[in-house]
């Protein structure tokens, strides 16, 4: 305010009303005192006294406006208060940018001129200063102004590489599938001659036969299964996986026909296009008290953008426990009531609809967003007021299990849904889920998603934002699978309570607890134990679980209730009884209720001591033990689809093609077949081109160490079918390793290289500094007479530059300096061939 001051006062052509504001810079406030500019309303300023400063830091919220309201209703109110108060000021000044907005304000108002004044200024909130007895409105308060964008520039839409992030979990003994040769077992990289670029994927197949597959060309390879699942590797000497390819390549042709009509369905659909973020919603965002990581970032501008169209959203995010997926929704949550919508959030368990209350009242505070839940802790009488508020739009944000899909729940005007926890619910509620999805947005948060949602997301059916950035200082939870032995448990109990601690132990029988708890105390009997579950009376359960919460009790012996919402930073042991008889997903969740802090955590998966567990109890805790990182869940979500089974995307019936031939095979193959049905380039043949570059191409261990993070780049980068796609990649890595070494650069050469040529008849490349050699596919050009002779004219018109041999092989004269030149002359020569 000083700076628009002084800025003013310089310039003589300012015509603005200058008011005489030196005693707000020229005298030292020292404000022994303050109050909030609501109780001035019972005070005058004589009463006040001269060191008292009035301010309010949010003007709709002091006159009890919703985000949602009109210009119109703001300025009434406004008026009547300033009309109600307006003895008590010497002057009130408007602060803003233009003297029209002030104008536009008081025009026409039963309010006296002789008070109000005009002054530049970009201050952004509204005060009262009583050294001069007046107030300041500020602009930034009176208008709803649209947010002005962000110094950055526009993210382009980022397709999630699933694919990649595999990989990072890809250990030797792992079965992969190589898109030509079929499934093989994976032995790790191989150097054939003690250098970075001479790294290869060593993979095994029947009879011990090998296959060496260069780094830059991963687009090949696919993670398959984990080493302990049961799979046939493929016979080299075999063509039994081009039939089982051929079949795959019909089926996806027919499936292709239901997608496009899925999608068609989808896009007849009109939602609500929200309006683009506003500035309470700016506030909003500045109350969040932490930093948002950059997935977050993300997952947020994403989940906006779809807001904003006409199509409504049908987005996954999926996130490890603890990783912010719910600041991301009350994000969302607050654009919604912003525009005048309601907010449904479905949440599985009746503990998480409270805690996520809890949350969602202590994030909203500053706000008037009225917030309220549903669950069976609420009295009939109490849930009957909340359907009648709900159906009369005095509610915002309701908060609850399946009983929010109950018929007598009706919204005024329902814009979003935000489902928690997807595999928790049941095929009856996610029908009457789809009822809604016909023009609502629909927000899903998941750590570990379903199978069927995974396979959608893999196949781009499903939009999918991906939050894999742990919060600061987490770590790992060390897991073990231990046969359920009491000194075992008596030691683990009492590791964590001499670290005064606090311990789940998660026993999912009731009629058997109570035996349970006899058992743990007469183990540590020094511990103060609780039980908790769900047929307790709800006011006893609610307690029991504040309790613990408290700390006043060292043992929390409970069912799954405590799955989902239970926040305890404090309690960083848990043992699971019986663990082979839960799914993985609830694992997961489970597990997720400790490690929330920086102390280490560690979770027991206790099997029988002599029960043999059946092969899928098993797969599933030695996934879990195998993927105890932070930043788990995706694996294991991948872990469950190999388990389970994908089947049928748009039907219950099982279908083994994706089992034959790997998912992102199946999936190219589906691509492709719908591309081809809606007339696109895909009809064009794409070939498999080996580019064999005489400057050093590759990732070396210098630049990215972890061998598994190295994988998944080179998977991204060979993946990519775009010069945008390799580019976007490249400021990915520059943002989080520096600079590109020149042999990563001459990496992403190659690949664009490869992609030139990816629809010209063209088996292999070879580039040295001083002419490029290339071997045309002589079978496709005998049996393509149109293309073959357009490619000879091509290489026949100019004999100086090019040679062309009887088989085929064309050599090209041309100098190269570095792999920019290569490409950059590729392309020149090409430019008319490649049209």
């Amino acid at each position: 305010m000083k700076e628009a001051y002084d800025l003013s006062q310089e310039d003589i052509s300012n015509d603005s009303i200058m008011p005489n504001i030196s005693t707000l810079f020229n005298k030292k406030l020292e404000l022994k005192k303050s109050i909030k500019i609501e109780e001035f309303n019972n005070k005058t300023s004589q009463s006040l006294g001269d060191d008292i400063f009035i301010e309010s830091k949010n003007l709709r919220h002091l006159l009890d406006l919703k985000p949602q309201f009109t210009k119109s209703d703001f300025l009434e109110k406004l008026t009547f208060y300033i009309e109600s108060n307006y003895h008590h000021f010497n002057d009130i000044y408007f602060m803003g940018e233009s003297y029209q907005l002030f104008k536009e304000i008081f025009e026409n108002r039963k309010i006296s001129l002789s008070k109000l004044s005009f002054l530049e200024s970009d201050y952004k909130e509204s005060f009262y200063n009583s050294l001069n007895n007046s107030l300041y409105l500020s602009s930034s308060d009176i208008f709803n102004q649209k947010r002005k964008p962000r110094n950055k520039t526009k993210r382009k839409k980022e397709n999630i590489d699933f694919f990649a992030e595999q990989l990072t979990s890809l250990k030797p003994g792992d079965f992969i599938v190589h898109k030509s040769f079929g499934v093989g077992i994976y032995l790790g990289i191989k150097n054939l001659n003690n250098s970075d670029d001479s790294d290869f994927v060593e993979i095994e197949y029947k009879d011990k036969d090998k296959v060496y597959v260069p780094l830059y060309n991963l687009d090949l390879i696919q993670k398959y299964a984990d080493a302990n699942s049961s799979c046939t590797v493929s016979d080299l000497k075999s063509k039994k996986f081009n039939q089982k390819k051929s079949k795959a390549r019909l089926a996806a042709k027919k499936l292709a026909f239901d997608i496009i009509k899925l999608q068609a369905e989808r896009n007849a659909y009109k939602g609500y296009a929200y309006s683009p973020p506003g500035d309470e919603y700016s506030t909003f965002e500045d109350e969040f008290p932490f930093t948002l990581t950059k997935d977050q970032n993300t997952a947020i501008e994403d989940i906006l953008s779809d807001m904003c169209q006409e199509k409504p959203m049908d987005r996954l995010v999926c996130g490890d426990v603890g990783f912010g997926k719910t600041e991301v929704s009350m994000r969302a949550a607050f654009k919604a009531i912003e525009d005048g919508k309601q907010v449904a959030v479905l949440v599985p368990t009746t503990i998480l609809s409270l805690q996520h209350y809890m949350n969602f009242k202590e994030r909203f505070k500053k706000f008037a967003v009225n917030i309220d839940f549903i669950s069976r802790f609420k009295s009939t009488k109490e849930t009957n007021e909340i359907f009648e508020n709900l159906t009369s739009g005095k509610i915002d944000i309701v908060i609850g299990t399946h009983k929010l899909l109950s018929d007598k729940v009706k919204f005024k005007n329902l814009g979003l849904v935000v489902i928690d926890e997807e595999h928790r619910f049941g095929v009856a509620q996610k029908e009457k889920l789809k009822l809604l999805k016909a023009n609502t947005d629909f927000l899903t948060l998941t750590a570990t998603p379903i199978p069927r949602t995974l396979q959608l997301a893999f196949l781009g059916i499903k939009e999918v934002s991906l939050i894999q950035t742990p919060p600061p200082k987490r770590q790992s939870i060390n897991t073990f699978m231990v046969r359920d032995d009491n000194q075992t448990i008596k030691n683990a109990l009492e590791k964590e309570l001499k670290r005064n601690g606090q311990i789940f132990v998660i026993h999912n029988r009731v009629q058997d607890i109570e035996i349970l708890v006899s058992k743990i105390r007469s183990l540590v009997p020094q511990a103060k134990i609780v039980y908790a579950h769900g047929q307790l009376n709800e006011k006893d359960l609610e307690k029991r679980i504040q309790d613990f919460f408290d700390k006043k009790y060292d043992i929390l012996v409970a069912t799954t209730i405590v799955e989902s919402g239970i926040d305890i930073p404090t309690a960083n042991t848990m043992i699971i009884n019986n663990s082979h008889s839960f799914g993985l997903a609830q694992l997961h969740q489970l597990r997720g209720r400790i490690g929330r802090s920086t102390r280490k955590a560690f979770c027991y998966f206790l099997i029988p001591k002599s029960k043999k567990l059946n092969k899928n109890a098993e797969k599933r805790l030695e996934a879990l033990q195998r993927y105890s990182d932070i930043g788990s869940g995706f694996a294991l979500a991948s872990s469950d689809l190999e388990i389970r089974g994908a089947g049928d995307i748009l039907g219950a019936e099982q279908s083994g093609h994706i089992q034959n031939i790997g998912m992102e095979l199946y999936s190219e193959m589906l691509n492709d077949a719908i591309q081809e049905l809606k007339g696109e380039k895909a009809t064009l043949e794409k070939f498999d081109v080996e580019v064999n570059l005489s400057f050093p191409s590759y990732l070396s261990k210098n630049f990215i160490q972890d061998q598994n993070t190295r994988l998944k780049y080179y998977k991204k980068i060979s993946n990519s079918r775009s010069d945008d796609q390799l580019n976007s990649l490249k400021d990915e890595l520059i943002d989080i390793y520096g600079k590109l070494p020149e042999e990563t650069v001459n990496l992403f050469n190659l690949i664009s290289i490869r992609n030139l040529f990816n629809n010209l008849p063209v088996n292999s490349i070879k580039i040295s500094e001083k002419s490029i050699s290339m071997k045309l596919n002589e079978e496709y050009l005998k049996d393509n007479e149109e293309k073959r002779n357009k490619i000879v004219n091509f290489f026949m018109s100019d004999l100086s530059k090019f040679k062309l041999s009887p088989n085929f092989l064309v050599k090209i004269s041309s100098k190269q300096e570095n792999s920019s030149t290569a490409l950059d002359n590729l392309r020149s020569i090409f430019s008319t061939l490649l049209v």
